[in-house]
């Protein structure tokens, strides 16, 4: 097959094969499943339908290199479908599809990379948004938004999702509620007399996802709200979509006060501008029942196994591991001026990896095959702001140890000519686990010899020292 034209050019043809939903499924990686069930209606063949989107998908990568993150449907033309594909580099490619009846019975699908005239209307738009606005359900009073994994986002072992990749999703579906009030509100921030600061923020991991993985953010403003004093209490769930339902893969919790900025760090408490507080009254969720679709199989905290140690009072901790200090400057920073709150949250990892590959160097260079840390929890309490080209110094702790797991306990410090101001706490829960494959759940598994002959040396001596 060849084609020919004044524009870009691109082409593929396949033969249309009876194959069971399952290997279907394994073969387009469970993606593209709301074009799917569309096509399905059209075509009234399951193979057909899967088979266009096989050849969108080949057409793609032979012409530009690039792989799909989403494909939706542009116009339907008698046994034609014009679709629109949305690629990694944000670029909207349009491919034609049409089935071509070769010999009785033997059915080929053909895709052309092209183009509708001019004078044919758009109407179906991208599901990766520009900031126009996160979709609003009036009757539950929960914004959704969909998007695809990155490459970024999947840094963990076997190209799984990582926990600091939830608070990045948080910032960004929070700006995209606030849409519909940007311009009063960025008029605001940018001013440097009023801003938002993180009070608390919280992360429960429930599931994985991999690379370009068809995401569904939830958010809603809950009744835990106090705006009467500043305080806006937002609530997020993360969906991905696999096998034509959804798994929860993680509950986040975001507390911010609206503030007035008096000085460089130093804010205080402000009411919030009547257009922002309209807004939030709106769309404030009084009860929502949320259904938890449950861990399919991922690793959840009572599999954490018998502990074997926790700091005995909870305001002083006693088993120091390390002491990291980190210089920040305009990368750390957002909109507003202060340290953007996901700071926080990468230099946890950053000292949990550091500890680990101290004692089980193996472990964190083999890839998960040697098995891998997962965490389950996370937290950050913010008690004072920080500000770009301070010196943050982190204070890490083992506060639990368990057979298969450990809790890390954080402190946060502002340091300059010798002082400290203390700027935050929080905790991050880890699980060890094994899994066969890159396709097979994790399973807790008790922690590596090396790691347990460090912990019960050092415990052992904590507790000779309390009696």
């Amino acid at each position: 097959l060849m084609t020919a034209g004044l524009e870009e050019q691109g082409c593929d043809v396949e033969f249309v094969n009876k194959l069971s939903s399952k290997d279907w499924d394994n073969l387009l990686e469970q993606k593209f499943s709301t074009v799917l069930e569309q096509l399905k209606k059209i075509d009234k063949n399951e193979d057909l339908s899967h088979t266009r989107i096989w050849c969108i998908k080949e057409a793609l990568i032979k012409s530009f290199g690039l792989i799909p993150l989403d494909i939706r449907i542009e116009k339907v033309i008698e046994k034609g479908i014009f679709f629109r594909a949305l690629t990694a580099n944000n670029e909207n490619k349009m491919v034609l599809t049409f089935p071509v009846e070769f010999l009785p019975g033997n059915i080929a699908v053909v895709a052309l990379i092209g183009c509708l005239k001019k004078t044919e209307s758009v109407s179906i738009q991208p599901s990766v948004k520009v900031p126009a606005g996160a979709v609003y359900n009036k009757n539950t009073g929960v914004f959704s938004d969909v998007f695809f994994t990155t490459f970024r986002d999947c840094k963990g072992f076997y190209g799984k999702t990582h926990f600091t990749s939830f608070i990045d999703w948080m910032g960004g579906l929070r700006e995209l509620v606030l849409a519909p009030i940007s311009k009063e509100l960025l008029k605001d921030l940018g001013s440097g007399e009023y801003g938002m600061v993180t009070n608390t923020s919280e992360i429960h991991v429930r599931q994985e996802a991999g690379t370009l993985d068809e995401i569904t953010g939830d958010i809603w403003i809950t009744n835990l709200s106090d705006l009467p004093n500043s305080l806006i209490d937002l609530k997020f769930s993360f969906y991905k979509t696999a096998n034509n339902k959804k798994v929860l893969l993680a509950d986040c919790n975001l507390s911010t006060t609206w503030v007035k900025i008096e000085s460089r760090g130093i804010v205080k408490k402000s009411p919030i501008p009547g257009y922002f507080m309209e807004f939030l009254k709106d769309h404030m969720v009084t009860a929502l029942n949320k259904k938890d679709s449950g861990r399919d199989g991922f690793p959840s905290p009572g599999e954490i196994g018998e502990m074997h140690y926790c700091t005995e009072n909870p305001l002083q901790h006693d088993y120091m591991i390390r002491e990291n200090a980190f210089p920040t400057g305009l990368t750390h920073s957002n909109s507003v001026g202060n340290l953007y709150y996901s700071n926080y949250y990468i230099w946890q990892s950053r000292m949990i990896e550091e500890y680990l590959y101290q004692h089980v160097p193996d472990i964190m260079t083999n890839g998960g095959r040697s098995g891998e840390f997962l965490t389950l929890h996370s937290t950050v309490k913010h008690l004072q702001e920080a500000m770009p080209f301070e010196i943050v110094s982190i204070i890490m702790y083992i506060q639990e140890y368990y057979e298969n797991g450990l809790v890390f306990y954080f402190e946060y410090y502002s340091v300059k000519d010798k002082k400290r101001r203390k700027l935050a706490f929080g905790s991050n829960m880890v699980i060890f686990c094994k899994r066969l494959n890159e396709n097979s759940q994790p399973v807790p598994h008790e922690l590596p010899e090396q790691l347990v002959l460090e912990l019960v040396g050092y415990s052992e001596i904590l507790l000779r020292e309390a009696v």
